[in-house]
């Protein structure tokens, strides 16, 4: 095992032939970021979907329920992608 620099570690382990190194997370975008990055690379939107949709479906699900909460949280992720070019110029 080594240890490297006061907030980064490194752990090394090798048993035989199997070997594993495991350190620390790279940063996760924010929100903002992925917004920004999708007004170029729309497929980077999908990364804002997968970190909120199951907050958003449960939301709808406790307003709405009963409702058709899959259509729901699909239309509202729609219309904030239909919506980012105006977020943009008003970010401006």
């Amino acid at each position: 095992m080594a240890l490297e620099g006061a907030d980064r570690f490194l752990l090394r382990l090798a048993f035989g032939d199997l070997a594993l190194e495991v350190g620390p997370a790279a940063p996760s975008p924010t929100d903002a970021d992925l917004v920004a990055a999708s007004l170029q690379d729309p497929e980077r939107f999908g990364l804002l979907f997968d970190r909120h949709a199951l907050a958003v479906h449960r939301y709808v699900a406790y307003r709405a329920p009963g409702g058709d909460v899959d259509d729901v949280v699909s239309e509202t992720f729609d219309a904030q992608m239909i919506g980012l070019p105006a977020w943009r110029s008003s970010s401006q």
